[in-house]
């Protein structure tokens, strides 16, 4: 069996359980998505650098700094809320 297609499968699974458990923890539905979201594509600029060796570039980089300011702002905001 290959694992190519199992192993997607599992990382759904968990970004689905972990979605779940931000909503338990009493995370507001719109930041607990969009910080689900954000992380993952965080991640596979690196997995894709790292194990791919896919260059960066700085289309690459841009989309990133943006996601990080966009995660940063809302979690400013959601602290001052509570």
């Amino acid at each position: 069996m290959n694992a190519a297609p199992v192993l997607p499968g599992i990382s759904v699974v968990g970004l689905e359980a972990g979605l779940m458990y931000a909503y338990r923890a009493g995370w507001p539905v719109s930041t607990a998505s969009i910080v689900q979201s954000g992380f993952p594509a965080l991640a596979l600029v690196v997995v894709g650098t790292v194990l791919c060796h896919k260059e960066i570039t700085f289309s690459k980089v841009i989309d990133t700094v943006v996601c990080l300011i966009g995660l940063y702002f809302m979690n400013r905001c959601q602290i001052k809320l509570v």
